[in-house]
């Protein structure tokens, strides 16, 4: 240190500018991320839609037209469910089948999963009734890949749920 060596006539000032040299940046990172977890904006992360997990709430996904039954979507984004969110995955079912189906054969195999007893049970009872539902089926490319796995979403009638609908799983 500069005081020891006789180049520093004030060794507090010396010994103050070191301990914030070193501070200093383990201040910053604590800052962002507390902050960052506090606002939830680490939360926010792009995933493929078959890597969602029942209980997961995201945003509306980029390409959605609401009368495709999501045949084009591939990636979402997922949110904290206390953040106003898009949907909430409610359920997670394999698609049957060796051959990709066709655009109505997609929408009753989507359906069929979606609209299913078992399905349908892990809605929330307090919000059935206000309660929407959206399948989403893999991607032509998904089920080359060996990705059967249809994703069913729940969400009010303006998508801007900021609670979990979603029964525990």
């Amino acid at each position: 240190m500069a005081a020891n060596e006789g180049r520093a006539t004030n060794k507090t000032m010396a010994i103050w500018s070191l301990v914030l040299n070193l501070a200093l940046p383990v201040l910053l990172v604590g800052g962002f991320l507390v902050g960052g977890l506090a606002s939830g904006g680490l939360a926010d992360d792009q995933v493929p839609y078959n890597k969602l997990a029942v209980g997961e709430c995201v945003k509306e996904p980029a390409g959605w037209t609401g009368d495709d039954k999501g045949f084009g979507v591939r990636n979402f984004t997922r949110v904290t469910c206390d953040q106003e969110h898009w949907g909430q995955v409610y359920h997670r079912a394999l698609v049957p089948g060796s051959e990709y189906p066709s655009d109505d054969e997609r929408v009753a195999l989507s359906e069929e999963a979606c609209y299913s007893e078992q399905a349908m049970a892990k809605i929330a009872p307090e919000h059935f009734d206000e309660a929407y539902v959206y399948p989403f089926f893999p991607t032509e490319a998904a089920w080359d890949r060996f990705d059967r796995t249809a994703i069913c979403f729940v969400f009010d009638d303006d998508h801007s749920l900021a609670e979990s609908w979603v029964v525990e799983p």
